[in-house]
């Protein structure tokens, strides 16, 4: 199923007594945590089944997950683990930070352009409508802005705020679909 959807990531909730089991999967295969997708399977689970709970909690293969509804918002507790210190080599030698995020910004935006060129070229288009994940950074969007416009294109993008997360939308779909 997640390789039929073609998603980052797709979450699988499985109720058991009072609590869940949660499993993620890529088109690559499981994985052992994800975070945007259990904060998904969370609010789904809180607004649409269990709607009088504050909290779920998740069994996972990175331990027991729990979020929380305060209002209208969501705490996640993830589990901890050692941090451990990783050389970077271009900070090493004196790149600043912001000047490392500049530039993968700018590789995020190198691959959303030559995909454009190519699904351009084989499929004209007149309008974009640009929403997911990558479509809340204010650079990217900028950016995609210029290239449309470069390539007679309309572009119109989401909401910032509606931008930040497919999963909801695909975990809230998957509930439906048990509803019938």
């Amino acid at each position: 199923m997640a390789v039929e959807n073609n998603l980052s990531e797709t979450a699988f909730a499985v109720k058991k007594g009072g609590s869940y089991h949660l499993r993620w999967f890529t088109p690559g295969g499981e994985i052992n945590l994800c975070g945007h997708a259990t904060l998904a399977c969370a609010y789904v689970i809180l607004n649409f089944h269990e709607k009088e709970a504050a909290k779920v909690v998740f069994q996972t293969l990175s331990g027991d997950l729990a979020v929380e509804r305060h209002g209208d918002l969501y705490e996640m507790d993830f589990p901890a683990y050692e941090l451990k210190s990783v050389p970077v080599t271009n900070l090493k030698k004196g790149a600043s930070p912001a000047s490392m995020s500049k530039a993968l910004f700018s590789c995020i935006g190198n691959s959303l352009e030559k995909l454009l060129t190519y699904h351009l070229k084989h499929t004209p288009v007149s309008t974009l409508i640009a929403v997911g994940g990558v479509m809340s950074n204010s650079i990217l969007r900028n950016r995609l802005n210029g290239f449309c416009h470069k390539n007679n294109v309309t572009v119109h993008f989401a909401n910032p705020k509606f931008s930040v997360d497919n999963a909801t939308g695909n975990a809230y779909g998957a509930f439906l679909a048990t509803q019938k």
